[in-house]
């Protein structure tokens, strides 16, 4: 059994994340998995937030390099010395996530809630959210995070609407144009779905999106870049 990420962050030995992820990827394949719904590269910058034993901690340049090392570990193939020589069959693809960081939780509280689904940028700072996603842009796979991200003022972060990150044109412009992120983006699971106008679904988190109907978000996700819609599996109003 490995610990997780974040106590294998507190040993600060970058061999021993390296480690974990050449052998955990040897494991995936061995059960024929080729994708990993990981890594987690938020920061856990704030206390609160029940999902920071996923992360690397609070410190960007370390998230960074572990993430970059994770990516790295998992997608090569390797040689009988052991030595990575690129893609090939022992592949596993990665899938970064929540874009462009999610642990700023307003209160601490979880963005799969509505009462959870504001993060704050209080302290400025964007930059350093961004850099674990920057570090490990050659991952196969990035997942959006659910969450408005706002300022201490409570205005949007990016862009000009309160809506959550597969939703909004301007951040993700960030992530494709300014980033150059050219991988399989991935929206999480539930986001086409609005809590109060989809009562049947198992979860909903169209965030700043609850007033217009599932096929409307869609095209809205469809429109920002986005590949593939997390959970989604209902053909009827994606035609």
């Amino acid at each position: 059994q490995w610990q997780s990420t974040l106590a294998l962050a507190s040993t600060f030995y970058e061999d021993t994340v390296s480690a974990f992820a050449k052998i955990a990827s040897t494991e995936y394949r061995a059960l024929g998995i080729s994708n990993a719904l990981s890594p987690q590269i938020d920061m856990a910058t704030e206390p609160r937030w029940l999902r920071n034993n996923g992360t690397w901690g609070e410190d960007p340049d370390m998230t960074a390099k572990y993430a970059q090392l994770y990516v790295e570990g998992f997608q090569n193939t390797y040689d009988a010395d052991g030595n990575p020589i690129g893609w090939g069959d022992g592949s596993v693809a990665t899938m970064i996530k929540h874009f462009p960081g999610d642990g700023r939780g307003e209160g601490g509280r979880e963005s799969h809630t509505n009462v959870g689904k504001y993060a704050v940028a209080a302290g400025g700072d964007l930059e350093d959210h961004l850099k674990p996603f920057e570090a490990s842009m050659e991952s196969a796979g990035l997942m959006t995070s659910y969450s408005i991200l706002v300022d201490a003022e409570g205005n949007p972060a990016y862009g000009d609407k309160l809506v959550g990150t597969a939703y909004n044109t301007d951040l993700l412009d960030v992530l494709r144009k300014d980033m150059g992120y050219e991988g399989v983006i991935v929206t999480d699971w539930g986001v086409l779905n609005g809590g109060s106008t989809d009562p049947d679904a198992m979860i909903g988190t169209a965030w700043g999106m609850d007033d217009v109907e599932v096929p409307v978000r869609i095209f809205e996700v469809l429109k920002n870049g986005i590949d593939s819609l997390g959970g989604f599996n209902n053909v009827g109003p994606v035609m």
